[in-house]
């Protein structure tokens, strides 16, 4: 029985945080080597991932001899903040409110100093907003 393949999503992650975790730009075997899984990955794998982060802006690349060598087109925090951005743009108002308040209940429950921290910001973001 062959074992279970991870969804495309775990693989793109686990790329882009070894993007992400490395200092500088990495070929395509450069991020294989930096797989958890990497011994248990062809290279056209990786290869196809790359290519497939690249197409939606999320890697960057340039050629660097035969090869490219790629790195992340934004930080962690910026990826992770348009993802949430994008998914919360997609639902309607009702949701969208729902969806937040159960992000500030879960975070108010988590951490409470989380909200203060939240709260600061928007607050920054608005007196840049203002004339």
């Amino acid at each position: 029985m062959k074992p279970a393949r991870k969804p495309a999503g775990d693989l793109e992650s686990a790329v882009l945080n070894a993007l992400w975790e490395s200092n500088t730009k990495l070929s395509v075997r450069g991020v294989q080597s930096r797989l958890p899984q990497a011994s248990a990955l062809a290279y056209t794998t990786v290869m196809t991932v790359l290519d497939r982060l690249y197409d939606k802006g999320v890697v960057t690349r340039e050629k660097d001899g035969k090869a490219f060598v790629y790195w992340p087109a934004l930080s962690r925090e910026a990826h992770l903040g348009e993802q949430a951005a994008r998914m919360l743009t997609g639902l309607t108002a009702p949701l969208q409110r729902g969806v937040l308040m159960a992000f500030v209940d879960s975070a108010e429950h988590t951490d409470p100093a989380l909200l203060d921290e939240l709260s600061a910001l928007i607050q920054a973001r608005k007196r840049l907003g203002e004339p």
